[in-house]
Formats: structure tokens, C-alpha cells, sequence
């Protein structure tokens, strides 16, 4: 989604939650992202909030032998 010029990119969001260690965001955590993107929120701070309320998911990393 674009307007004036900004556009709301999930795989920025993604790759600020991802940092924290914590997992990637869940369904509810991009929804919610992009709300707050909307209303002006920066994504860093996005991020830290889907980390602080809990809204990761672990995700299945694939592991290569050697």
C-alpha cells in the first residue's frame, strides 16, 4: 500500500523484529504494524512494540550439516 509518497514494506517490519531475537512478527503483528505505520510510528519503534506485547512467531530455520 502507498500513499503520499510512503509506503508500508512488511519485510523491513519483519527484518526490525527478527533482530531482536525473538522470532518473526505473527499475523496480528503485521496487521497491527501497519496501522501504527499509518498513524505515523516509525518502523524501529513498531518493531520494539511487537517484540515488548509478545507478537512473534519462532520460525523453522533450516540448519545445514557440515
Amino acid at each position: 500500500m502507498e500513499a503520499d509518497g510512503k509506503t508500508f514494506d512488511r519485510e523491513l517490519i519483519h527484518n526490525y523484529v527478527v533482530a531482536y531475537g525473538r522470532g518473526g512478527p505473527s499475523s496480528e503483528a503485521y496487521e497491527l504494524a501497519e496501522k501504527w505505520f499509518w498513524q505515523g510510528k516509525a518502523e524501529s519503534d513498531i518493531a520494539f512494540e511487537i517484540f515488548f506485547r509478545g507478537l512473534t512467531v519462532q520460525e523453522e530455520v533450516e540448519q545445514n550439516g557440515g
